[in-house]
């Protein structure tokens, strides 16, 4: 999971998170 989020950028990556969350 943090390979991922080093993959994409933190601001698509707090989108997903708040998704899942």
């Amino acid at each position: 999971l943090l390979n991922f989020k080093d993959s994409v950028s933190p601001i698509r990556y707090g989108y997903l998170l708040h998704i899942w969350n």
